[in-house]
């Protein structure tokens, strides 16, 4: 019976870390090409989820892992969309939902957005190098 209990300890601590593992590898910036080959950077802190395209500017959502998945909450009323991790690496992530996947690159910026969006400055500079990098996909 002591062994069982040493077991069932074992798999809930390997399951607890298999989420924290995959929070800590989706943190930092992503970049990736919709269908229509339009570029877009998805930045990740321990709590919010950015997408930040061309056309739209940055817009910011609540997230959380669950297992091999993480939940974006995309408004105030608790709807979310689920994305199932496909795979995760230090410079892929590979992310599917019911309708679409989305193919990221790690980017490793010298500037982070989060640092950066409580300083207008310094925030419309971190802007201009993001359409200087979407503009370069684009050639």
């Amino acid at each position: 019976m002591i062994n069982l209990r040493y077991l069932i300890f074992i798999i809930l601590i390997l399951s607890g870390c298999s989420s924290k593992n995959l929070k800590n590898l989706l943190l930092g910036a992503w970049w990736g090409t919709q269908e229509d080959s339009t570029y877009f950077e998805i930045y990740f802190n321990e709590k919010e989820f950015v997408f930040n395209h061309e056309a739209y500017g940055p817009i910011e959502y609540k997230y959380r892992v669950y297992d091999d998945s993480i939940k974006v909450f995309t408004n105030s009323n608790g709807r979310s969309k689920n994305w199932k991790t496909v795979q995760i690496s230090d410079s892929i992530l590979i992310l599917t939902s019911d309708h679409e996947e989305l193919i990221l690159n790690r980017i490793i910026l010298t500037e982070g957005y989060f640092d950066l969006r409580v300083d207008s400055i310094a925030f419309e500079n971190f802007q201009e190098n993001f359409i200087q990098r979407y503009l370069r996909k684009r050639e």
